[in-house]
């Protein structure tokens, strides 16, 4: 690995990423850094051609800068790290909800306190854990893409979108969640 500057050092440092997860990208195109990043785990690339806001040069799998947009960070290690894929339904809303967790019951919580979907009678009725918990959860979003349906959720005092909800029934998003299973 090249050198690391020591902004990009302080970086890593102040979000915990160790340098197991980190990839060089000296040299390398968007589709190589990518598919290495891949290949390797790592969630953040260094010495990338620079930003075009604040010219850093580290970058994220999907070639987003980290240092302009410190949540891209998050949404990386979630998608590497382990963790449980949900399926949640709301029976009012006829809504099926895909996400994410490390802690189930609290999740359940959170969806109803959020009025995830602008319901707030949500139920966790099917979770499994995955080593790659945000890669799962893509796969099923992808597996449900024809029913996906926009929405919001109030947090932080104001109504935000929602893009993890789908208009199908239990049994279509149990029989995607049945194949990513296998």
């Amino acid at each position: 690995m090249s050198s690391i500057s020591a902004s990009d050092r302080a970086f890593l440092a102040h979000h915990n990423i160790p340098l197991s997860q980190v990839f060089d990208a000296k040299g390398r195109t968007i589709g190589e850094c990518k598919a290495m990043m891949e290949a390797l785990a790592a969630i953040i690339a260094i010495n990338a051609v620079p930003c075009k806001k604040g010219g850093h040069r580290i970058r994220t799998r999907s070639n987003h800068c980290p240092v302009c947009d410190p949540a891209k960070v998050s949404f990386m290690r979630r998608h590497v790290e382990p963790g449980y894929v949900y399926i949640a339904l709301s029976q009012r809303g006829n809504l099926v909800k895909v996400g994410t967790t490390i802690d189930i019951d609290s999740r359940q919580k959170n969806l109803n306190s959020y009025a995830y979907g602008d319901r707030r009678d949500w139920q966790i009725k099917h979770f499994k854990k995955f080593a790659k918990a945000g890669e799962a959860e893509s796969k099923m979003h992808s597996a449900l893409a024809a029913y996906n349906v926009p929405g919001l959720y109030f947090r932080e005092g104001r109504w935000q979108d929602c893009y993890e909800l789908f208009a199908c029934s239990e049994a279509v998003a149990l029989e995607a969640f049945t194949r990513l299973s296998a």
